[in-house]
């Protein structure tokens, strides 16, 4: 919106859109490659705050990137443009009503989820893409799509790394969801060697830091017909919020006294892999002092402190920091590859409910994303819906350990010795630690 000599830009609740914005060339746009190629940055203009918390979380937070000319505004943020200046001012987007009754929240989102959708179709009259990872989210917009129209074009992928884990067996259910939905599917096998080269190919393309998630969601869309792509991000990280502990552990937390709130939640559930003081030994000693990223967290955390108790606490935490993330990475990716990518979960009404609603009311009795589930058991078998899932990951220690691959570039680009940000000597020391230490994950989180 636009008065007198004043531009605001706003997102709604949810940041289902990015902006990204400098101060330095007077620009805003939703479009990260648009903004780098305008700027060229160079290795001078990164943020070593920034590049740090990547080092220790795999992700950034807090509006900043790896450049300090380029920042990403926050879901509770305006951006105003006056007299040549981009400045932020906070808003609320939490609801401040609540809802106690089960049925009527079920119902409020499952209609929720057809507007969504209903809007989608609208929109996108021709064949879509659904990346199918086999779990509750997009198995559910897949349902209700083809019960919306039963003769629309549907393509459904997923990716499967073919030489790790065997237990990860989800895309077997996304075969199973495609034949019940019917839709042309397609399986896209990731190799150590197939992951690498096209790790370094997406790096190229962004010159960014990304999870390695990003860069498998690359490999598997970049090949694909030019459809449209629905992306089920967005429950996970605002019902639940934290995955890294037990349910019951969780809700353990709910009275914690509200002092207690920041660490427990940002050093001991959101860990840290990397505390600041062990990031500080990896860079150059002339950077050591600019590393500063706890702080920036903390910040974020001071906003949410109205929450009811710990629980909605770190539930609104998480979707303001790591639906964050995931939305500017896979969002980054339809930049790159030239397709619109649709979140049908992040509308405003269905974060309305979402933060209406209770914890114990979105996960009830215990199981993670109840509310959910029990929209999807009306689709399909409740075996389906019900069965342990583990979820999106990637190797790390495992690619790193091998002598081709990710573990053949991390040698070749230690073996340089010539690093602008890094004391070369006792990164090698900390990555032959993690690869070594096989049996204990905190060792060999893939800072890598």
């Amino acid at each position: 919106t636009q008065k007198k000599d004043i531009t605001y830009m706003d997102r709604d609740s949810y940041g289902g859109i990015p902006i990204y914005f400098s101060n330095k060339i007077q620009f805003a746009t939703t479009e990260f490659d648009v903004i780098i190629k305008l700027l060229n940055p160079k290795s001078s203009s990164v943020n070593i705050s920034a590049m740090s918390e990547y080092l220790s979380a795999s992700y950034i937070t807090n509006g900043k990137t790896l450049y300090k000319d380029i920042s990403w505004l926050l879901p509770y943020q305006t951006l105003s443009f006056k007299k040549k200046i981009f400045s932020i001012n906070n808003k609320k987007i939490f609801p401040s009503f609540h809802f106690s009754d089960e049925k009527k929240v079920s119902n409020y989102l499952d209609q929720s989820i057809n507007n969504s959708l209903s809007d989608f179709v609208k929109r996108f009259t021709g064949p879509v893409t659904i990346n199918l990872s086999g779990g509750t989210d997009s198995t559910l917009l897949f349902a209700k799509i083809r019960e919306l129209q039963p003769n629309k074009k549907i393509l459904t992928n997923t990716y499967f790394h073919s030489d790790w884990r065997k237990d990860l067996n989800d895309w077997k259910y996304a075969e199973l969801a495609s034949k019940k939905f019917k839709s042309d599917h397609k399986l896209i096998n990731i190799t150590n060697q197939k992951f690498c080269r096209n790790h370094f190919e997406y790096l190229k393309k962004i010159k960014h830091v990304s999870h390695t998630f990003a860069s498998s969601f690359y490999l598997q869309n970049k090949n694909n017909t030019k459809f449209p792509i629905l992306n089920g991000s967005g429950p996970d990280e605002s019902i639940i919020g934290t995955e890294k502990i037990p349910i019951k552990d969780l809700l353990n937390l709910r009275n914690l006294p509200k002092n207690f709130w920041d660490k427990n939640l940002i050093e001991d559930i959101d860990y840290l892999k990397l505390s600041e003081k062990n990031i500080k030994k990896y860079l150059l000693k002339k950077y050591r002092s600019k590393v500063n990223f706890v702080n920036n967290r903390l910040s974020i955390a001071s906003e949410l402190k109205e929450s009811k108790n710990f629980v909605e606490f770190q539930r609104r935490y998480h979707a303001v920091t790591v639906l964050q993330d995931h939305i500017l990475e896979i969002s980054q990716v339809g930049s790159v590859i030239g397709r619109p990518i649709i979140f049908p979960y992040l509308t405003q009404d269905i974060f309305n409910i979402i933060f209406s609603t209770p914890f114990e009311i979105l996960n009830k009795n215990g199981v993670y994303k109840s509310i959910i589930k029990k929209l999807l058991e009306r689709y399909i078998d409740k075996n389906f819906v019900n069965r342990p899932k583990i979820g999106f990951q990637a190797p790390s220690r495992p690619y790193f350990a091998k002598k081709n691959g990710l573990g053949g570039s991390m040698n070749n680009l230690l073996k340089v010795n010539n690093s602008k940000f890094f004391d070369l000597l006792c990164l090698k020391d900390a990555v032959t630690d993690r690869i070594e230490n096989s049996s204990n994950i905190f060792k060999r989180y893939d800072f890598l």
